[in-house]
This record gives C-alpha cells, structure tokens and sequence, in this order.
C-alpha cells in the first residue's frame, strides 16, 4: 500500500543503507515494532516519528559528522519510545543496542514516569536537554510537528502551554547552540523561523476558537433572554 509512510520508510531505508548507518535502521526497525497505534488526529503513530526524522535529515544532513548526523537520527527516531512503551521496552534493553552517548541523549528527551506539568520538573527537564545539542534539535524538531499537527485534537489550553513552553525553553535553548556551533547557524535559525511561524498560526487558531467560543456565549443568553420573555 503507497501511503506516505511507506515511502518515507523506503526512503529512509536507502539512505540509511547508502550512508553505512546501521545503528539508524536498528532504531527504525523498533518505530515499526512498537509504535502501532494511531495518534488523536488519526494519523499512523509513526508517521509523527517520520516527519522528525525527516526534517532533521533534511536540516542537518552534510553539516554533522557520520557519528553526529546518525546520532541524531536514532534519537529523533526513539524519543518517545520508552517514555510511551515503558511496559514494553526499557533503557536496559536499549543499552544492549546501541552506544553510550546515544542512550544518554535518549534518556534527556524522555520524560521521566513522575513528570508533573509545574515549573520544577519543565526546569529540570529542559535544563538537560540544554547541556546536549543533539537533545536540543531532537526536542526543537518533535515540537516543531507537535505545533502544526495539534490543531484539531488539543484543548485551547493545551495549545497555549505547548506555546508557552516553547517560548521559555526551546527557543532559548536553540539560540544558545546557535552560539556554540556556529558551522550549524543556519540550520538552527532555520527551525527558530519554523517554530515561530508555527506558533503564530497556532495563535491565530487560538485566537478564533475563542472568538467562536464568545459567540455561542452570546447567542446562548440571548436565547435565554427571549425564552424569559
């Protein structure tokens, strides 16, 4: 069956292939085993997966190292894997499969089974993806998809904080390894215009459904005040 999915697989397959990256297809073998289900929009739960990856690859491809770029795409393709399959898989067995530096940058874009949505645990969350660029891009890029696909499905509020969050850490965090790796400059701005073109349309939507949700207020008192009539 031709579904975009499909292909980015076959894509992602090849390239793979034509760049020695071994480790890349172990972790793309595991979206296919474990992310199964269906995201809130409908859509395939990896395709969420393929667009991050696709992305990165497309961003940074040529402007990182062998170990850097395949670093990258196994993180971006595994970083929501254990954080949402901790019943299935776990770091351990993970460990068995792949390198050291690779599993730590795993471990900083995965939210802990604790995690609360208060400022504590987004501060220390956030203060470890800063310390690791390949954490930074992972998290900038699967927020990146997040914003434009999260119309539909998420709340106001929900949409709001993903806007927020974004703003407070993300953005910073990528303009502080803009600094740092200067070789990457235009790649990172690249996904700060992305992110903030994204968060505006957001915005927008936002700013709609509210003027929507104000309407039917008023046309329900006055509905209300000619039934008291």
């Amino acid at each position: 069956m031709k579904t975009r999915t499909n292909k980015q697989e076959r894509y992602f397959r090849k390239y793979f292939e034509e760049n020695s990256f071994k480790y890349a297809e172990i972790a793309l073998n595991l979206i296919n085993e474990y992310h199964t289900s269906t995201r809130k929009d409908g859509s395939e739960e990896r395709s969420h997966l393929f667009e991050v990856l696709g992305f990165a690859i497309a961003n940074f491809d040529k402007r990182l190292s062998h170990h850097e770029l395949q670093k990258l795409i196994v993180v971006s393709s595994l970083h929501d894997l254990v954080e949402d399959y901790s019943d299935k898989v776990s770091f351990k067995q993970l460990r068995a499969l792949f390198p050291k530096d690779y599993i730590r940058s795993i471990k900083k874009v995965t939210k802990w089974s604790t995690f609360e949505k208060v400022q504590r645990d987004y501060e220390h969350y956030h203060g470890n993806i800063s310390k690791d660029f390949i954490s930074i891009i992972v998290k900038a890029t699967d927020r990146l998809h997040n914003l434009n696909s999260c119309t539909q499905v998420f709340s106001t509020v929900k949409k709001l904080d993903y806007i927020k969050e974004t703003e407070k850490y993300i953005i910073p965090n990528l303009k502080k390894l803009r600094k740092e790796r200067i070789e990457l400059y235009s790649s990172v701005t690249f996904l700060i215009y992305n992110l903030k073109n994204q968060m505006n349309q957001l915005g927008h939507v936002i700013d709609l459904e509210k003027r929507i949700s104000e309407l039917k207020e008023f046309n329900n008192l006055a509905n209300d005040f000619k039934l008291a009539v």
